[in-house]
């Protein structure tokens, strides 16, 4: 019984000896955690142009049914070129035109879907890039496994004092089975 007694008292006076320290944790603890630098409110600008960049993903959620959609990093520039942190709201357009390929949109027609993101929300999704300030978003559409899709997004933001910029509208795919029937192989044997 003394023998574990003993250590464990002077383990005890050694940290009771130490006293109390702070420890000083770095800004950014976690990739995933908040971004630290994030824009001070004198930092946002408004944007002369946006340019967005869509890539094709599947968003895997536990217990949940895999969905497949587009992920895009959005640059807002100034006058000078220079991309620039931004504060206001954004609408994603969708516009499925599958089946339409070559042809003009009808005109005048509603999009499929919209994806909205509120000031607040769409402030949390800046990161700093190599490019400069940046913002990421992720646009749903369907469940993953279907078939091929022609998809148009238009993305519209809107800062808090109401100037619009509207970005270029991109044609996108969504990978998957398409329903077009191949020629039967006629290459002589």
């Amino acid at each position: 019984m003394h023998k574990t007694i003993f250590p464990s008292l002077a383990l005890l006076a050694l940290v009771l000896a130490t006293g109390c320290q702070s420890v000083e944790m770095p800004k950014k603890v976690f990739p995933w955690s908040a971004d630290q630098d994030a824009p001070k409110k004198s930092e946002y600008k408004s944007p002369a142009k946006m340019v967005a960049v869509w890539t094709d993903s599947v968003y895997y959620s536990a217990g949940g049914v895999p969905t497949r959609g587009f992920g895009g990093r959005l640059y807002f520039y100034d006058e000078k070129g220079q991309a620039i942190p931004v504060e206001g709201k954004l609408a994603v357009y969708g516009y499925d035109d599958t089946g339409l390929e070559g042809l003009p949109p009808p005109p005048n027609r509603p999009p499929e879907r919209r994806f909205a993101f509120t000031a607040e929300q769409f402030t949390k999704h800046y990161s700093k890039t190599d490019l400069g300030a940046s913002y990421s978003v992720w646009v749903p559409w369907d469940t993953a496994g279907g078939p091929q899709r022609h998809i148009t997004l238009l993305p519209v933001f809107t800062t808090l004092d109401g100037k619009v910029t509207v970005g270029q509208q991109t044609a996108n795919i969504l990978p998957g089975p398409t329903n077009e029937v191949l020629p039967a192989d006629t290459t002589p044997q």
